[in-house]
C-alpha cells in the first residue's frame, strides 16, 4: 500500500520574500534572537519557519519516519495573500505553482504540488488552474474557505468552478481568516482559539454555503476536500439536514438536502483521535475520507495510519491510498 498524505504544506521563496519586504500588511517575517525565523500574522497565527517548509530532504525524512510515501503539498495557510492587488496576486500564484512543480521534480514525484490561483479574479484563476494542472502537472487546487468576505457560493466564482470540474481538479478548502487575524470574535483572543475553534467554524460555514448555495447543483461533478476532518460540519450535518426539511430559508437555493451532497466532499483525517475518526467514517462512508497530516506545523497528525489499520484493512486501503489516487488523479 502507498500511503498518500493529501494535506501538507510548503512555503516557496516568492511568498517569504513578500513578507520580508513588507509587501503584505497582514503578515511579516521576524528574525528572533536564539529562536530562528518566524512568520507572524499581525493579529493571528505565529509559527517558526523551519526547513520542513521548503527543504525537500527534510520533508522526505519526516515522511519516511512516519511511513508516508507521497504528499500533496499546498501553500501554507493562512498565507493565501488574497488581499494583494490582482495583478500582483496572479504573478505570485504563477511563481508558487512553478515552485511546486520544481519541488515535485526534486523529490522524484514524492512531493506532488497542488495549485494555488488568484481566486479574487475567477477568470484568471481558471486560466492559471489550466496551466498548473496542464503544463506543470500539478494535482488539485487549494483555496480558502472564503475569498475575504465573499462566500464560496457567490456566482461570480463560477468560471473557476467550471474549470475545476472540466479538469477533474479536486478543490482543497483550507481556513485562513481567523488565523490571519482578518476577523475577530469575542472570546477567540486567547487559548489558540483562532485556530482550535476558528478553523472549524470557517470550514463548517464554507461547506454549508457550497451545499445550500447551489454550487453542487451547478457543478455536480465537483469534488471538494475539507481540511481538519471537515471542521465542525460532520457533527452538525444532521442538524443542517433537519432544518432543510423544516425551513424554507434553508432550501431557497439548493435542490437537494445536505446529506445528498456528502459524496461531493472528501474529509481528511486530521482529527487526532480514533474516536472522531470512526464517527467520521460511519457518517460519510470510507469512500469519502482521505489521509492528511497538516505537516509541517507542530500540530501535524499522522495518527490515522495506525487508527484506520486497526479498524479494517479494506478501509485502510481506501483512506490511505485509493481515495486520494482517484480524487487527485495520482
Amino acid at each position: 500500500m502507498t500511503v498518500i498524505d493529501t494535506h501538507s504544506h510548503f512555503l516557496p521563496p516568492a511568498v517569504i520574500d513578500i513578507l520580508r519586504e513588507g509587501g503584505y500588511p497582514h503578515a511579516r517575517v521576524e528574525d528572533r534572537d536564539g529562536a530562528g525565523t518566524w512568520i507572524v500574522c499581525t493579529r493571528g497565527l505565529q509559527f517558526p519557519l523551519t526547513p520542513l517548509f521548503d527543504d525537500v530532504g527534510a520533508k522526505l525524512e519526516w515522511m519516511d519516519e512516519r511511513g508516508i510515501d507521497v504528499s500533496l503539498t499546498s501553500i501554507s495557510a493562512p498565507l493565501f495573500l488574497y488581499e494583494l492587488d490582482v495583478e500582483r496576486l496572479d504573478e505570485l500564484c504563477r511563481q508558487v505553482n512553478d515552485a511546486a512543480a520544481e519541488l515535485s521534480g526534486q523529490s522524484d514525484g514524492r512531493l506532488v504540488g497542488m495549485a494555488t490561483v488568484p481566486i479574487t479574479e475567477p477568470e484568471l484563476a481558471a486560466r492559471e488552474l489550466r496551466r498548473a494542472c496542464g503544463a506543470l502537472g500539478l494535482k488539485g487546487v487549494e483555496i480558502g474557505t472564503s475569498v475575504g468576505e465573499m462566500m464560496l457560493d457567490d456566482p461570480s466564482l463560477d468560471p473557476f468552478y467550471a474549470a475545476a470540474e472540466e479538469l477533474g481538479a479536486t478543490i482543497f478548502l483550507h481556513p485562513y481568516v481567523y488565523m490571519l487575524g482578518l476577523a475577530t470574535v469575542p472570546g477567540f483572543e486567547r487559548f489558540f482559539l483562532l485556530n482550535n475553534a476558528g478553523n472549524m467554524l470557517e470550514t463548517h460555514v464554507a461547506a454549508a454555503r457550497l451545499m445550500l448555495g447551489g454550487v453542487f447543483d451547478r457543478y455536480p461533478k465537483l469534488r471538494v476536500q475539507l481540511s481538519h476532518g471537515g471542521g465542525s460540519l460532520p457533527y452538525q450535518l444532521a442538524r443542517l439536514n433537519h432544518t432543510y426539511e423544516l425551513r424554507e430559508q434553508v432550501r431557497e437555493v439548493a435542490k437537494r438536502s445536505p446529506f445528498d451532497y456528502v459524496d461531493n466532499f472528501l474529509f481528511d483525517t486530521v482529527v487526532y483521535d480514533p474516536r472522531p475518526l470512526r464517527f467520521l467514517l460511519d457518517l460519510v462512508g470510507p469512500d469519502n475520507v482521505v489521509f492528511g497530516t497538516d505537516h509541517p506545523f507542530d500540530i501535524a497528525d499522522a495518527s490515522a495510519i495506525e487508527s484506520v489499520a486497526a479498524i479494517d484493512d479494506g478501509i485502510a486501503i481506501k483512506v490511505l491510498e485509493s481515495n486520494a489516487r482517484a480524487a487527485y488523479g495520482l
